[in-house]
């Protein structure tokens, strides 16, 4: 039966190809038989086709059976081709096209069809061959393997480098770029043209400090003599204490024997190059600013006051008139804070995932831009209602009037209350301030959503630590902290440089020390890392100030695994709650200051979602309302350099009542100018006593 199918199949193949000639063929006589036809067709539509087909090719075309009109479609061949194609309706009876026995000896005969046998011996041949192959392959792998070391130990060598003998001036070089490294906090290398004078720099303030290091070694007695009438000769207990701290002797008898000063250095004018926060160039140097060596707390709260900060040891104030983002101070109240709906949703989210391990799903993330982006856009309209009303006034739009109509009878209402109540001989002071105890005692406060984590029923346990940067705690746990700050700094700002120098310089270095008397407290002022462990593992510091009269945070990185819990505003109302633990300690203690407030930084506007809070005019060192400030901002533009124009200016230390140190001598600047040995050669003095303030009488300017 195959046999036959396949002959079947050969004659409809034969059978079209003869149709491609015939048709190419028969072309030219095929245009009158077949035009007479269409013409029929197309009487009706007064139309006529012309085709070249004959009648014959035309039924074929259209899959209709053609008559058998040649004397060849008679033949066994022509039938089995035309069976093959239109089936039993070809009219051709299948007993006529089996094959006969001389066809079917004709192609055993040519071997056309294998036999079963020689096909079983085919497959078996391909397995053993198929097989050798394998064996052979393994046997290959084999002694391979048995080469491996060899051929390893001979790409190691090959792969060894010559290493060329370094010159003198070349490791002198190296040593220089690694010295820097260390000292400034972050890689210069020898090609920049700053590196000669940074480096001189840097020699020169070394020698400084080791001068001062071998006067102080000079016995006490030694100093002892006054140099002249109306000047202090007392030893810099600084310097005493750093090389206490460098020889690793702790001696706390000196300490309390000898009274703490405040020193600090005049750096100048810093900035230019790329902003931080912009990404733009700036031509002009963006702030000015002094290396704190030794700073008590009370000193560097005043200078908070004066829109100044820190960053490590060095402290800056901004140039609003000339940085292209302006940055402004700015604090908050925590007795009178009050939290918002959406801050209330980043706590709740945050005990819902410490009880029952609840996690957003990716339309759910809150982060810190979603969280602030609604309370911003109130705040904005608000800032800018009174503008808005005055071309309110001027056109009026139908859903305009329906408001104006709906608080008209929110007005009436009021007035039938308050008519109701004198009728009943009520006073209404009295029941609004009755409203307003009831309402407050209704109020959650933020202690009320902190709440501590129990194994029993907690899938999570959240635990804050205060770390002292003093302390053996803080050294023990550097390099985790590092690492996290490491991780946060690579993914969530891209800064692929950083190195334990720069974080230690950044963010562990401080100049802070109290000088707070009295009763000891059961946390004393200075520098600390809030550090936030989840299930042991560290997820967030905070880097902030306890300071007299307010708690300064200065930096937070986090673990960005963790930022669907939106850290950046949590550990924020966390600083909150512990101000206001401190301020139950220190009355005085009841503000939270968030660094900085850039108007146009999207990523800053977070922090007037805290109210009530103030910025600080940076004429006349006054704080304004938020409200009054975002107000004037949108009217006027970002950089307003007095938010308090009525207020008087900030007062001023004249020059020559600042306080120098020169050769471990305390005097004024104008007793310094009287001395012999001394000859003034900077112009900088007028500008520390402007930023500085009148706490420049009381901090030791270090003058060589």
């Amino acid at each position: 039966m195959i046999q036959y199918g396949r002959l079947s199949m050969m004659g409809v193949i034969r059978y079209s190809s003869f149709l491609d000639t015939t048709a190419i063929a028969g072309t030219s006589d095929a245009v009158n038989s077949s035009s007479s036809l269409q013409e029929e067709q197309c009487k009706n539509k007064n139309t006529k086709v012309v085709s070249r087909l004959t009648e014959r090719h035309r039924l074929i075309a259209e899959g209709r059976l053609p008559p058998v009109t040649y004397e060849w479609e008679k033949e066994l061949w022509a039938k089995r081709e035309r069976f093959g194609t239109y089936g039993l309706a070809s009219g051709v009876k299948p007993e006529e096209l089996w094959p006969s026995v001389e066809e079917i000896q004709e192609e055993e005969a040519i071997g056309w069809y294998a036999k079963y046998s020689d096909a079983l011996k085919a497959v078996e041949n391909a397995k053993k061959s198929e097989h050798a192959n394998t064996l052979a392959r393994l046997k290959e792998v084999a002694a391979l393997e048995n080469k491996y070391p060899e051929m390893l130990r001979e790409f190691l060598e090959s792969q060894k480098e010559v290493v060329p003998v370094k010159s003198k001036q070349e490791l002198e070089a190296e040593q220089q770029a690694k010295d820097m490294l260390d000292y400034y906090g972050y890689e210069i290398l020898p090609s920049d043209p700053r590196f000669p004078i940074l480096f001189e720099k840097m020699i020169e303030t070394k020698k400084k400090t080791f001068r001062l290091f071998d006067s102080y070694m000079i016995p006490l007695c030694q100093h002892a003599a006054v140099v002249c009438s109306g000047i202090e000769h007392i030893c810099n207990v600084y310097f005493k204490q750093e090389y206490l701290r460098m020889s690793n002797i702790s001696d706390v008898a000196v300490q309390k024997q000898q009274q703490q000063y405040s020193i600090v250095e005049y750096i100048g004018y810093n900035g230019g190059g790329m902003c931080g926060y912009c990404h733009k160039e700036e031509a002009s140097p963006t702030n000015i600013g002094v290396m704190g060596y030794y700073l008590s707390c009370e000193h560097f709260n005043q200078l908070l006051d004066r829109g100044c900060n820190r960053s490590g040891k060095y402290l800056y104030k901004p140039m609003i008139a000339n940085t292209c983002c302006p940055q402004y101070t700015i604090r908050l109240d925590v007795n009178s804070f009050r939290l918002s709906r959406a801050q209330k949703k980043v706590l709740r989210r945050m005990n819902d995932f410490l009880q029952k391990d609840v996690r957003p799903n990716e339309r759910q993330k809150i982060t810190d831009y979603n969280v602030v982006k609604k309370t911003t856009e109130r705040s904005t309209i608000s800032s800018n209602s009174q503008v808005r009303r005055a071309q309110d006034n001027e056109k009026k739009t139908p859903n305009d009037e329906l408001r104006e109509k709906g608080k008209k009878k929110k007005v009436l209402r009021q007035e039938r209350a308050f008519q109701k109540m004198r009728d009943k001989g009520i006073s209404i002071m009295e029941a609004q301030r009755i409203r307003r105890e009831k309402e407050e005692s209704r109020r959650r406060t933020l202690n009320s959503f902190i709440i501590s984590s129990s194994p029993e029923t907690f899938k999570h346990k959240l635990e804050v630590r205060l770390v002292d940067v003093n302390s053996s705690v803080f050294h023990e746990t550097f390099q985790e902290s590092f690492k996290l700050y490491e991780k946060y700094q690579t993914t969530v700002h891209h800064n692929t440089s950083c190195n334990r120098n720069g974080y230690r310089v950044f963010l562990a270095d401080s100049p802070l020390f109290s000088d707070e008397k009295g009763e000891s407290k059961s946390m004393a002022l200075g520098s600390y890392h809030q550090q936030y462990y989840l299930d042991g593992r560290l997820i967030a510091v905070g880097v902030v100030d306890i300071l007299p009269r307010c708690l300064s945070a200065k930096y937070l990185y986090y673990d960005p695994d963790y930022e669907f819990l939106t850290l950046g505003t949590y550990t924020a109302l966390r600083e909150i709650a512990f101000t206001q633990e401190l301020a139950k300690e220190r009355p005085q203690l009841h503000y939270y200051y968030m660094g900085f407030y850039i108007h146009s930084c999207q990523k800053m506007r977070y922090k007037r979602c805290f109210h009530p809070s103030n910025l600080l005019c940076d004429r006349s060192f006054t704080w304004v309302p938020l409200e009054k400030c975002l107000e004037m901002m949108e009217r006027y533009g970002e950089r307003i350099e007095a938010f308090a124009p009525d207020a008087p200016v900030a007062e001023k230390c004249p020059i020559e009542s600042v306080r120098c140190l020169y050769k471990m001598n305390i005097l004024s600047y104008r007793l310094l100018l009287t001395l012999p040995d001394f000859k003034e050669t900077e112009t900088f003095m007028e500008e520390y006593a402007r930023i500085v303030g009148p706490v420049a009488r009381e901090m030791l300017l270090y003058r060589n």
